[in-house]
């Protein structure tokens, strides 16, 4: 066999395995945040061209009402996948919409509808403070040729691109009391996600040791690689994970308040 055609049988093999397999950390997953990540910043730079506020809102609204269209779908499709023929069954420790970036799509679409200060707050935080993670640490199997593999990144890359395009094209920043709507709204979903899992794990409506993980606050972790597997045995994670969170919102909103501060600061003489 010579060099060439090895090579080229090489190839194919590893084409094949990214239609059938996504692995974290591999160049398929570098091309994949490559290309999702180049989308996020065409809309901006689309959004920054329109000299017409009125062409711009068109778009930002109609891009809203594509992420609402698309995450119902989703929604539904978990819920009721016969109907909608969605490559999921359902299953009660998946399907329900509480995950915080099922939630967070829906956030992103009404923000860039509607841009109410809360609404676009949320979307901030939520969006590059936590949704971002999903594109290090995606907790993903299934390659090119899986519908979730589409689904997964669409959704995912709706609601960061959501959260970019708001700080790029509409200048949104954040201020103290949108710091603390962020950390108010978050741990009230905390409270909800913690306690959807404690019903769950206690109903019998799980399968034998399959656990509920809304949020990634349950007694479990995800199959693949994330930030969760160093922080410990549950339920003292939660607690570490929350401070971790809180941490990052406060960067977050302190990165914005250093940037102010060093534009006033008068040039050095």
């Amino acid at each position: 066999m010579t060099p060439a055609i090895a090579l080229a049988q090489a190839a194919a093999r590893n084409a094949h395995d990214w239609v059938r397999e996504f692995v974290s950390f591999s160049l398929f997953h570098l091309l994949t945040v490559c290309v999702f990540g180049g989308t996020m910043l065409a809309a901006c730079r689309i959004g920054r061209g329109f000299g017409d506020l009125s062409r711009e809102a068109r778009f930002r609204r109609t891009w809203g009402w594509v992420v609402i269209a698309y995450q119902s779908y989703y929604t539904l499709g978990y819920l009721f996948p016969r109907t909608l023929y969605f490559p999921k069954a359902f299953s009660w420790e998946e399907s329900l919409p509480l995950q915080l970036c099922d939630l967070a799509a829906f956030v992103a679409g009404a923000a860039m509808v509607w841009q109410t200060r809360w609404l676009r707050t949320l979307l901030y935080f939520w969006g590059i403070g936590l949704s971002t993670q999903a594109f290090f640490t995606p907790t993903l199997r299934t390659g090119l040729g899986s519908a979730h593999y589409w689904m997964f990144w669409i959704g995912h890359t709706m609601i960061v691109g959501s959260a970019v395009y708001d700080i790029v094209v509409r200048r949104y920043r954040p201020g103290l009391r949108d710091l603390g709507v962020a950390v108010g709204l978050t741990i009230a979903y905390a409270f909800v996600a913690v306690g959807t899992n404690t019903i769950l794990d206690r109903s019998g409506l799980l399968a034998p040791g399959v656990v509920s993980n809304y949020g990634y606050l349950g007694n479990t972790r995800p199959v693949n690689p994330t930030i969760i597997d160093d922080l410990g045995s549950w339920p003292g994670r939660i607690f570490k994970l929350g401070g971790i969170v809180m941490l990052d919102f406060v960067v977050l909103w302190g990165v914005w308040r250093v940037a102010a501060i060093v534009r006033r600061r008068p040039a050095a003489e």
